[in-house]
């Protein structure tokens, strides 16, 4: 699907509404950069190409098994992948003064990227940062087959606390009744959602559902 729009947030959030889906579950190929042109004029839009895709919210590989990654090289790539985040963020387009890469276990790396320039990055509702975390994602995965774990400022410190504190309701509904469902989700805060419940809920089935307003989580007895 081609999309055309003013700037390529507002392009990345037409894809999304148009395709029914979150942001970070968009396959995106930008046709075109939005430019301001001279005096008002010879202005151009955003144009990108958006599919839908099926996005491993657990960070599995999504080609091959992942290698076990030598110490050695750890640094290499955290030092390539410092580079390039430089390279996109740290120059003349953002002002970010702060990067962090590490690489966290054998499946993820973890980047963080703070500055001036933080609440751009992170968006209305955490739009920008979905989609910069997904393309980040695609492109890390592609060329190192890792996963990406991103902050930006302390946006997922912040939802982790909204949320764990959400989830205290729903903890004390399981004790209570030994089930309870979750409110939807986006496809971000639904695995930060996921694996605190997983870990407080350690003798529940603890899953995710869809339905038409988004996707959810199911807290109920292990089926035997």
């Amino acid at each position: 699907m081609k999309i055309e729009a003013k700037n390529l947030e507002l392009a990345y959030t037409l894809a999304s509404e148009k395709l029914n889906c979150s942001v970070t579950e968009l396959d995106i190929k930008i046709i075109q950069y939005p430019t301001n042109g001279i005096l008002g004029f010879f202005s151009k839009n955003a144009i990108i190409e958006a599919n839908l895709i099926k996005v491993d919210t657990s960070f599995k590989p999504l080609r091959k098994p992942r290698a076990i990654i030598r110490p050695k090289d750890q640094d290499k790539i955290i030092n390539s992948i410092k580079e390039e985040l430089k390279n996109l963020f740290c120059k003349d387009y953002f002002d970010v003064d702060y990067l962090e890469v590490k690489i966290i276990n054998k499946k993820n790396v973890f980047v963080k990227l703070d500055g001036k320039d933080t609440p751009l990055l992170i968006g209305k509702e955490g739009r920008v940062y979905k989609a910069i975390s997904h393309l980040l994602f695609a492109y890390i995965n592609q060329k190192y087959n890792l996963g990406l774990e991103l902050e930006i400022g302390d946006f997922i410190k912040i939802q982790r606390a909204r949320i764990s504190k959400y989830l205290d309701n729903i903890v004390q509904k399981v004790e209570q009744s030994g089930r309870a469902i979750t409110k939807p989700f986006d496809s971000i805060l639904i695995k930060i959602a996921l694996d605190e419940l997983r870990e407080r809920l350690p003798n529940k089935y603890v899953g995710i559902k869809t339905s038409k307003d988004g996707k959810y989580i199911v807290i109920n007895d292990f089926k035997k």
